[in-house]
């Protein structure tokens, strides 16, 4: 009896230990799935010219792809309707579509998931961000007498290492083309002698590689002169009068940073009178008329007396 009492006991711890594991087995998953990270990653954005820290680059940050179940990118939200494969991309193939998706973004003014601008470090920071696939924008900054255009990134959240080691955290070093400036300053002169008819303001285009990129007005309030700002040197800049007055001639002459634009006009010279020497000439006809009529009422007389 002992025996059989020992054994139903034996059976009954069995059962607990087997409905513990199966119990444990239908919650494992769940802890899985809790302990799984989802949020919580940070991307440090960079803009460094060497050793000078670029502070004030306007930065914009996308979350535009995430991990499918097969394990393949696709591309979420307001970038899912766009014709781009982010798959089997080498890092040319990356760039290419990071320059894709940011021209999107462009033409279809997408919102951006976070913004801002790079501190006096150069560096901006976002944080709390799901795990996706983000692309980071930077606008072009002025900064002394250069430009700087960055190049959009894409990157991963997490990410891992060479080791292998997920990141949780990811630097996006901003590269960028750094473009020499310069100034171009234009000129209105007049060579009219000070004519009443002058106009009061005229067009004066601006012209890169040919092509019209300005059109400004110039007029006495403005002192007669317009400066352009912040030109790119590896272009050919110039300036021309959009339209020449009537009665005038241009002639544009360029020293330097500045163009002289110069409108001749068409000065006739007044008609020329003789001077007068002392002889009342405007008398001299009614004083002949009178004279020759003297004669005749004198030579009339005459015959009457005879």
């Amino acid at each position: 009896m002992l025996e059989a009492l020992s054994q139903r006991t034996h059976l009954r711890r069995l059962v607990c230990v087997l409905a513990t594991l199966s119990l444990l087995l239908c919650m494992a998953p769940r802890f899985a799935f809790a302990e799984e990270r989802t949020s919580g990653y940070a991307i440090e954005a960079s803009a460094q010219d060497g050793s000078a820290a670029l502070s004030g680059v306007d930065i914009s940050l996308y979350r535009v792809g995430e991990l499918s179940p097969s394990g393949s990118w696709k591309l979420t939200g307001s970038f899912a309707d766009y014709p781009v494969d982010l798959n089997g991309l080498d890092a040319s193939g990356w760039g290419a579509a990071a320059q894709t998706l940011a021209a999107y973004v462009s033409a279809d003014a997408v919102p951006a998931l976070a913004a801002g601008a790079t501190d006096a470090r150069g560096l901006l920071r976002f944080e709390d961000l799901e795990h996706g696939l983000y692309l980071v924008c930077a606008g072009e900054l002025d900064y002394h007498d250069a430009r700087y255009r960055f190049s959009p990134i894409l990157t991963a959240l997490p990410s891992v290492d060479d080791s292998g080691t997920e990141l949780s955290e990811m630097r996006c070093d901003l590269k960028f083309e750094r473009v020499e400036l310069t100034n171009l300053t234009v000129v209105k002169r007049w060579d009219d002698g000070g004519a009443a008819n002058r106009p009061r303001q005229i067009s004066v285009q601006l012209l890169c590689d040919g092509e019209v990129a300005d059109t400004i007005q110039l007029d006495a309030a403005a002192g007669w002169q317009h400066t352009w700002t912040g030109l790119s040197l590896g272009h050919s800049w110039q300036v021309v009068e959009a339209n020449v007055p009537d009665g005038y001639t241009v002639t544009i002459e360029r020293s330097g940073g500045t163009v002289a634009i110069i409108n001749t006009g068409d000065i006739t010279p007044p008609e020329k009178r003789l001077p007068q020497t002392g002889t009342l000439w405007h008398l001299v006809p009614p004083l002949a008329f009178a004279g020759m009529a003297l004669l005749i009422v004198s030579a009339y007389r005459r015959r009457r007396v005879r």
